[in-house]
């Protein structure tokens, strides 16, 4: 989100650190859509969610499923010009923003198993 806000010029001049300081307590401006998959005790109420990282994968089994013609092209790397080649998460967050992190997204955390080290490249 921090990168999508710079790219389109949404903040201007903010470090990460600073945004996620000035907006951690306005989870508006955070990408949290659990309510629209889970109820309000948390429990996912579709029949199924795909991981942004196994959509290129999972997301045509889905549409053959439902007899949805689908090319294959997604279109998902234009996302990553939004983040520059040289970020490395590990030297990008401090341990208070990756707690901070944790918090903000602990139901997506917990639900889907994700961890700060999972899949390191």
């Amino acid at each position: 989100m921090y990168f999508y806000c710079t790219y389109h010029k949404i903040i201007k001049n903010l470090p990460f650190n600073k945004y996620i300081d000035k907006f951690k307590n306005n989870y508006k401006l955070f990408p949290i859509d659990n309510k629209r998959y889970s109820n309000k005790h948390g429990i996912i109420k579709v029949d199924k969610v795909i991981l942004y990282e196994n959509l290129t994968n999972e997301l045509p089994i889905i549409f053959n499923k439902l007899n949805i013609p689908f090319n294959n092209d997604l279109n998902i790397y234009e996302n990553l010009n939004y983040i520059p080649d040289n970020i490395n998460r590990f030297n990008f967050y401090e341990d208070k923003y990756i707690e901070i992190i944790k918090n903000i997204f602990s139901y997506e955390i917990e639900t889907f198993g994700y961890n700060y080290y999972d899949n390191i490249s």
